[in-house]
């Protein structure tokens, strides 16, 4: 009989092996101490921001991503600036507002396939980009503001047909 004691089991995040008995569930997944974001700190987020082929094996860090315009009634549409022709799972946008724009579309965030995750990085105090708490997103709060070097992570969940947020701070 195998000794649960020594089971072990991968962080849903950094997708590195654990002890099973390490790891802590937040918002449905299982989590190592380092990608654990307790809401009682103020602890800033270590990103790693790598694209993932399938079978796991690294493509290259995004360096100088595209910094996408964002519109009241346009919304966002979970893209990159890297390479479109992998099956891409993990999206880095860095956003900045057409002004300071609280948006109004419906959805905020375009619809996508269960699993995938979408970071969002605010690029201007002043053009900043307001995301709200609705049907379609699911924040912790009832409104975000991505400001220059706030950032958020967010899951798509299809059985919620909603964004869903993982983790929030500064860089």
């Amino acid at each position: 009989m195998m000794n649960r004691k020594y089971e072990t089991a991968d962080c849903d995040r950094c997708k590195f092996e654990y002890l099973k008995r390490t790891l802590r569930k937040q918002k449905g997944l299982w989590l190592c101490k380092d990608c654990f974001d307790d809401v009682r700190e103020n602890k800033t987020i270590n990103m790693k921001l790598f694209d993932y082929r399938p079978n796991g094996t690294s493509v290259g860090v995004i360096t100088s991503p595209t910094v996408f315009t964002i519109t009241a009634v346009g919304g966002i549409t979970p893209s990159n600036s890297i390479t479109t022709d992998l099956d891409i799972k993990n999206y880095y946008m860095q956003v900045v507002g057409s002004g300071a724009v609280d948006i109004t579309a419906d959805p905020q965030i375009t619809a996508s396939t269960n699993g995938k995750i979408l970071t969002l990085e605010g690029t201007s105090d002043t053009n900043t980009v307001q995301l709200d708490d609705a049907s379609e997103l699911e924040l912790t709060t009832s409104k975000y503001i991505l400001k220059k070097g706030y950032v958020i992570t967010l899951v798509y969940d299809s059985d919620k047909s909603a964004w869903v947020e993982v983790s929030r701070g500064n860089v």
